[in-house]
């Protein structure tokens, strides 16, 4: 380029300065949102890595069905590819918060792997502190220095678990396996876990860990979402799962071992608490007795003195001078004493006898009370209670004997004493009647009493036997069901599980996926728009030049000389925009997309942006390309011409009848101005078509952005209102008895809150066909004919309703979609990925669903497919509101039978939480359009006021007024406003549904609706940025100067 040719560079510059700046502008807005959003992913992904490796993240993770000991954890340091391993505990638990209970998970406080952030206060220093998440303090309204007290939920003990059930509060942490605000299920409480606590692992009393975390060597080097970490990761989960079957074995040998000894040391300790229990029955039965024996003797001597004082009586009675005792009587007498001391021999004898058969059965039951069944022994030791009843009963008698030998030798000595002194004996005897009423009357209160006590007595031990042999009875058959269960456990097994399992992991993931989708989508608008304002720019520039260029061509110039001139000043105004945009888009867009999410996933504490050098380089060439393509169109249709014919103005075009001129009762009612407004518009085909594409694009991208918004959350809406007509599920207890099923279920019915339930079974499976396979829930209902009550089975354009039968199942949409399958085709299942496949089964319907897979089907299309009847699992429920979803929860999880619960009203809270965090596209994708709508028509309309500068100082010459002047121009633009709507609607439209397709995820779908708000919305905006620019240009319009403009080109 020649001085001269450099001098008009600059001069050009400075005289154009609005139209340099333009194209700058829009290349800073295209380059800026290419780089910034295709960066956003990247720099999500690399925050979470960088969270990840600094608190050394577990790779994978072992869990086995009997848990993981020490010697697993050395073995697992020896497979190849690992780096490290250590064993972790955790275990939930319920939390009294003083107004309800709280479901925490306690998990220990590992050393070296997948550790844990502390934001406030300190770790640990005692088994008894502990750290807490701030989900479980807002919870529960705990705060650090607080001691929290915790339950098993159940009839365990917390010592099974803990050495502790008191912790006190140091601390407030994060890990990074919870990062966002979902804490997972539980078998207790409702049924969903609030927060987690951490504690020293000395903590914990549990014999094995619960799993083992595992870090890969050359793991933490990669990207932890990159298919090469995946690789790597899956080659040494294959190596793990070489060794699980030997070390399973391994378990087993040792569980057995354990648990003998186990089975042993509590068969000893029932025996133990089995005799204390009697003997403590014994002591009851004995003081039983004796308060009898007591009775039996007061009742005795009650009736000795009533004989003692009749004949005291029968003495008085008889005339004292007269008292004649005969002696015949005396020996009559003495002959029944006799009578009554051989009684006492043969009573002597049954006692002795008794007590000798007594300690035999005593013998026999010591002997044989480890093989005997709670019922045998109950039996044998009541015998003995009995045998010992009898030997006391004995004693009784044999006391009672004794006192009757004794009165009679006391009676026959006072009968010789009143025959040898009668005067004597009469007055004794009138002594003892007079002092009887009174000795008679408490002897026989107190036997009375006595009675009273021992009928109390008796109703006690009747109702201690009773609980005796209840509590022995279920002691028992606990103690069998036990051993049965140890004896019969299965071999473990091993799950070899990675970070996928990670529910905070995966939807990060997820999300990532979807900001990386929408940077892949929403530049190409960006850069096309672009093109259309660079090629109307550089070609109204290079056509008001078209004299100088005449010019300079007839001076001798080449055409490439020439031409550099304009591709320069779209190259200068372009590498100056993709420098600013490449600054601005990944310093802001990545940041602000980071920062955003970090609201949901509230453990994520880093943000790394890095520059994408060739994000940035393929802006940028994309940029050069668009307005140095445009710039050189432009100048080949110029330079094409010859200098004479360049050197003279261009003709201005003609004006030609339009269509709407042959409409005559339209066009006769036009005044001049709308009829010129109207011609104008096809006069300037050109400046029609750009306008319209920008207008067109601006409300694309404003429609998309609101259809974002009204597609994420009307999704959760659809699927927990539309969809799904219950409320929750409750999960039914596999190892619950069927009295305890019935019972719960009964209580179900009749618990408030509730208004029906329906029984099903759900189970995971996997689904084939057409060489794809998915997982899936399968739901067989009990009652088929009242799951249209429960789930919309509808397809989603509401043409078609299925019904359940046996003809075939009927699966959701999407994974109809992912399948490629529709209504009629076939498809088979397993159990496992590694099980064998079913028979074919006819896909019957394809209903309207947006999260996760699910398939409906008979029980009598079950039993056919996997030969055996499904047991009923699952509970799905419906309530009537009168009691809130929380208290429900609670209620139900009380159930025996009920082992876990999960409300639609939770589940829906947590997944809009996720969802909501998308909506920062949408203020993106808003504040993009407004630039560019703002760009492109002040752009637009600023060459269009140029080109008609002669045009409009002719119309001010002839008495236009400016507002008169800005109107004429005005009509111009709300016509292509409009028809850029209407095209902008439809744009927006396609471009809507593509955006939703490719964001959703394997296991969501979004709708494809939009509500008319958001219509209004887009429309409204796109007429304010149309507003704002021709305010602006109204200031030009102004300026015009009649004289300049009317000066003659030649």
């Amino acid at each position: 380029m020649t001085k001269g040719m450099r001098k008009d560079f600059q001069r050009e510059i400075k005289l154009n300065f609005s139209r340099f700046l333009s194209i700058t502008l829009i290349v800073v807005l295209g380059v800026a949102f290419f780089s910034g959003l295709r960066a956003a992913k990247p720099a999500m992904q690399a925050s979470a890595d960088k969270q990840y490796d600094s608190e050394n993240l577990m790779d994978i993770r072992v869990a086995g069905t009997l848990g993981m000991t020490d010697k697993d954890v050395d073995a697992l340091k020896k497979v190849d590819g690992g780096q490290d391993a250590e064993g972790t505990y955790e275990q939930d638990f319920l939390c009294d918060t003083g107004s309800s209970e709280a479901v925490t998970k306690v998990m220990s406080l590992n050393d070296g792997i997948s550790l844990v952030r502390v934001s406030e206060g300190r770790f640990p220093q005692g088994y008894n502190e502990c750290i807490a998440d701030r989900s479980f303090l807002d919870a529960t309204g705990y705060k650090i220095g607080d001691t929290v007290k915790l339950t098993t939920g159940t009839d365990e003990k917390v010592s099974k678990y803990l050495a502790t059930d008191e912790f006190t509060i140091v601390g407030v942490g994060t890990t990074s396996m919870y990062m966002d605000s979902d804490r997972g299920s539980a078998a207790i409480g409702t049924g969903r876990i609030n927060g987690f606590l951490i504690v020293p692992k000395q903590a914990f009393t549990m014999s094995c860990y619960t799993s083992v975390h595992i870090t890969v060597k050359d793991a933490m080097a990669l990207g932890c979402y990159s298919s090469d970490y995946t690789e790597l990761i899956s080659k040494v989960k294959d190596r793990i799962n070489d060794i699980a079957d030997r070390r399973c074995d391994i378990r087993y040998s040792e569980y057995k071992n354990e648990t003998a000894t186990y089975i042993n040391d509590a068969k000893l300790k029932f025996e133990e608490e089995k005799d204390a229990a009697m003997g403590q029955l014994g002591d009851a039965y004995q003081q039983l007795l004796d308060a009898q024996a007591a009775i039996e003797t007061g009742k005795a001597e009650l009736a000795s003195k009533k004989l003692e004082i009749q004949n005291a009586q029968d003495l008085i009675n008889s005339n004292a001078n007269t008292l004649v005792v005969s002696q015949s009587q005396i020996d009559s007498a003495k002959a029944s004493l006799v009578e009554a001391e051989k009684k006492y021999k043969e009573l002597e004898s049954q006692v002795s006898d008794s007590a000798a058969e007594i300690e035999r059965m005593q013998k026999e039951l010591d002997d044989g009370k480890g093989s005997m069944s709670s019922d045998e022994y109950l039996q044998k030791s009541y015998n003995i209670i009995a045998a010992k009843a009898t030997l006391q009963f004995y004693k009784t008698q044999l006391a009672n004997t004794r006192n009757t030998i004794d009165n009679a030798k006391q009676q026959v000595a006072a009968a010789q004493t009143a025959v040898n002194n009668g005067g004597t004996a009469l007055q004794d005897a009138q002594k003892k009647v007079n002092e009887a009423p009174a000795a008679l009357e408490e002897a026989e209160k107190q036997i009375q009493d006595a009675q009273i006590e021992l009928d109390r007595k008796n109703e006690e031990y009747e109702q201690a036997k009773q609980d005796l042999a209840d509590e022995l009875e279920a002691a028992q058959q606990k103690l069998e069901d036990s051993e049965d269960k140890i004896l019969n456990v299965e071999k473990p097994t091993w799950y070899v599980l990675d970070r996928e399992t990670i529910p905070s992991y995966t939807a990060y993931k997820s999300d990532t996926d979807g900001m990386g989708s929408i940077g892949s989508v929403f530049p190409v608008i960006f850069f096309l728009v672009a093109a259309l304002v660079s090629l109307t720019t550089m070609t109204r520039m290079v056509e008001e030049q078209r004299t100088q260029i005449g010019t300079l061509k007839a001076l001798g110039y080449t055409k490439g000389a020439i031409a550099a001139k304009y591709v320069l000043y779209a190259l200068l105004a372009t590498a100056i925009g993709s420098v600013l945009g490449v600054l601005l888009g990944e310093s802001t867009i990545p940041l602000l997309t980071v920062n955003t999410y970090k609201l949901v996933y509230i453990g994520l504490h880093n943000t790394v942006v890095k520059p994408d050098v060739f994000d940035a380089l393929l802006a940028s060439l994309l940029a050069i390309i668009c307005t140095t393509g445009a710039t050189l169109a432009a100048c080949y249709r110029v330079l094409s011409s010859s200098p004479a014919l360049l050197m003279r103005p261009e003709a201005p075009k003609a004006g030609k009848r339009i269509l709407l001129e042959k409409v005559g009762f339209i066009w006769k009612h036009l005044n001049f101005a709308q009829k010129a407004a109207c011609r104008n518009l096809f006069r300037y085909k050109k400046r029609l078509f750009m306008t319209i594409a920008g207008v067109a694009g601006c409300m694309a991208l404003l429609l998309v952005g609101f259809g974002l918004n009204d597609s994420i959350k009307s999704m959760t809406g659809n699927q927990f209102e539309k969809v799904w007509h219950f409320a929750g599920t409750a999960g039914i207890n596999s190892e619950a008895t069927r009295a305890e099923k019935r019972q719960s279920l009964a209580e179900v019915n009749t618990m408030n809150g509730v208004s029906e339930y329906l029984q099903t079974y759900r189970s995971m499976l996997y689904t084939d066909a057409n060489g794809e396979e998915k997982t899936a829930y399968v739901v067989v209902p009990q009652d088929t004919s009242r799951m249209a009550d429960y789930v919309n089975l509808s397809s989603r354009d509401g043409k078609n309703t299925y019904v359940m039968d046996d003809s075939g199942v009927i699966i959701t949409e999407k994974l109809a979609k992912a399948l490629n399958v529709s209504v009629g085709d076939t498809v088979t299942f397993k159990t496992s990925e590694t099980g064998t496949a079913t028979d074919p089964v006819k896909v019957a319907g394809i209903v309207e669903n947006y999260m996760y897979h699910y398939i409906y089907m008979t029980p009598n299309v079950y039993k056919q497919l996997f030969n055996e009847t499904a047991s009923l699992n699952t509970i799905f429920i419906k309530t009537d509101g009168t009691v809130d979803d929380e208290t429900l929860s609670k209620q139900l999880m009380d159930l025996s039978a009920i082992n876990s619960v999960s409300m639609n009203s939770t589940t829906e809270k947590q997944i809009s939480s996720v969802m909501n965090s998308l909506l920062f596209i949408v203020v993106i994708l808003i504040v993009a359009a407004g630039l560019l709508a703002f760009v492109v028509l002040y752009n637009l309309n600023n060459i269009n006021i140029t080109e008609r500068r002669r045009e409009l100082a002719t119309l001010k010459v002839l008495g236009f007024y400016n507002k008169e002047l800005a109107f004429y121009v005005y009509r111009e633009n709300i016509v292509l406003t409009i028809f850029g709507m209407i095209f902008g609607i439809v744009l927006g439209i396609i471009l809507h549904t593509y955006v939703m397709s490719t964001i959703e995820t394997d296991y969501i779908m979004f709708g494809k609706e939009m509500t008319a708000l958001s219509y209004l919305a887009s429309i409204l905006l796109t007429v304010l940025f149309t507003a704002i620019v021709n305010f602006v240009m109204y200031f030009r319009l102004k300026k015009i100067d009649m004289v300049e403009s009317l000066k003659s080109a030649e």
